[in-house]
């Protein structure tokens, strides 16, 4: 994923500071991993129910999360994260998106964390609306 981010970005002229990478449940997760290992900061990572950076199965250990300057979080610091998680999750509950954004912080990410009211593990329409309002603010028109 960190190649493809890097080769695609020069070949296509996208600067790292204008990628959002996204992810759903463990999409999520995979998507955080990958953002807080780029060497540049990207503009920005957009999390939906995800489990946090702990919660890997075992193919990424949690000892890793030593605080920021960790060498293997490379984008970490100021890495401006948005948060959506539903309050009635069953499979991924709410207290896992408390985990994942106190794990990211600890990194040295600013976390925006909303939780929404009546969703479960899915997206809602106002999930959108607040990611779309996000985007907007972190990649503003060339």
């Amino acid at each position: 994923m960190l190649a493809l981010l890097s080769s695609q970005g020069q070949e296509w002229g996208i600067p790292p500071e204008r990628v959002v990478l996204a992810g759903f449940s463990m999409g999520g997760t995979v998507a955080a991993w990958t953002a807080l290992q780029v060497p540049r900061s990207l503009a920005g990572l957009l999390l939906f129910g995800t489990e946090g950076l702990s919660f890997t199965g075992g193919w990424a250990s949690p000892k890793t999360l030593t605080g920021p300057g960790s060498e293997w979080a490379t984008g970490a610091d100021g890495l401006q994260v948005l948060q959506c998680h539903g309050r009635e999750d069953s499979l991924c509950p709410i207290g896992f998106a408390t985990t994942c954004a106190d794990e990211l912080r600890q990194l040295g990410c600013s976390v925006r964390s909303l939780a929404f009211r009546g969703v479960g593990h899915a997206l809602s329409a106002d999930m959108i609306d607040e990611a779309k309002t996000w985007l907007r603010q972190r990649l503003p028109s060339i």
